[in-house]
């Protein structure tokens, strides 16, 4: 779970390239249930500070600043990954799209790391979600301590703070169903509660799905806007907007999804998806409805 001098390498090569921000991976807030991928990034204890400080402060000495992004894997995981059962909000098993991460074999999705099928999670008890909340709020008083200048919680691509957030995802009826973001509420508080108020805390949001590229918008199924109005008043710093195509329309209605996003915040936007020039890059900053361009890809 921490860096290695590889990935040490490729993050400063981009703080010595003069990008204003890096956002660290995403990184598991437990080496269990939390974990998405083999050898994937972690950050959830004092080893951790540790082994991620002398990176985040040469990152500084570039003049770069640096957050980390925080997650669950949810369902979009298997066993042999977590070593422990697969959680989710509702026992409902991942959609069947077939990607670069989800290989197709015999009918089957299967897991692109261990070749391994996707199962039926187990449902999460309201105790195990109290964990998890707290898990994320000591990731974030962790990132703090070592020097991030942020956090950002994953709260897209299908992972677990989507997975509550969706109505596909979530079947819930008691106070964690998919309508109310009694979960997300409860977890940006917990958050913003255990860092000072000039510590960053961004939230990424899509609306597709690592195993469902193509899901249609419907406000029934997920609300952005009462989503993004609540994530405002619990102190959320920055959003940023995950994007198919940044400034395409979201399939099923006529408008971006930063475009809902600047309707209910004033906050500053991040957006991303398919930048690949610097003309496209300029048109989206030049709209005047977002603030920064993220790139993810050469």
């Amino acid at each position: 779970g921490s860096p290695t001098e590889e990935l040490s390498k490729y993050y400063m090569k981009r703080a010595e390239n003069d990008l204003g921000l890096i956002i660290i991976e995403s990184s598991a807030i437990n080496d269990k249930d939390a974990m998405g991928y083999l050898n994937g990034a972690q950050f959830h204890s004092k080893e951790h500070v540790l082994n991620w400080k002398p990176l985040v402060d040469k990152i500084h000495q570039q003049g770069a600043k640096v957050w980390v992004q925080l997650f669950h894997a949810g369902r979009l995981t298997v066993k042999e990954i977590t070593n422990v059962n697969v959680l989710s909000p509702s026992a409902i098993k991942t959609f069947n799209q077939k990607s670069f991460w989800r290989r197709e074999e015999r009918g089957e999705i299967l897991n692109f790391q261990t070749q391994t099928k996707y199962t039926i999670p187990t449902k999460l008890s309201v105790k195990e979600i109290k964990k998890i909340i707290n898990q994320f709020a000591n990731s974030c008083q962790l990132a703090e301590q070592t020097g991030f200048d942020g956090v950002e919680l994953h709260g897209a691509h299908g992972y677990l703070l989507h997975q509550f957030c969706h109505s596909e995802t979530n079947h819930r009826t008691d106070d964690y169903n998919a309508k109310d973001f009694k979960f997300i509420q409860e977890l940006v508080s917990a958050c913003r509660n255990v860092v000072s108020s000039n510590f960053n805390i961004s939230y990424r949001l899509s609306l597709h799905m690592v195993d469902n590229s193509y899901i249609r918008y419907s406000e029934i199924d997920m609300d952005f806007s009462k989503l993004i109005r609540l994530l405002d008043n619990e102190g959320i710093d920055v959003f940023h907007s995950s994007e198919m195509n940044a400034g395409a329309n979201l399939f099923g209605t006529e408008e971006a999804l930063h475009h809902i996003i600047r309707k209910n915040t004033t906050k500053p936007i991040i957006v991303c998806g398919q930048i690949d020039n610097l003309e496209k890059a300029d048109s989206l900053l030049n709209d005047g409805k977002v603030d920064l361009i993220a790139i993810g890809r050469s």
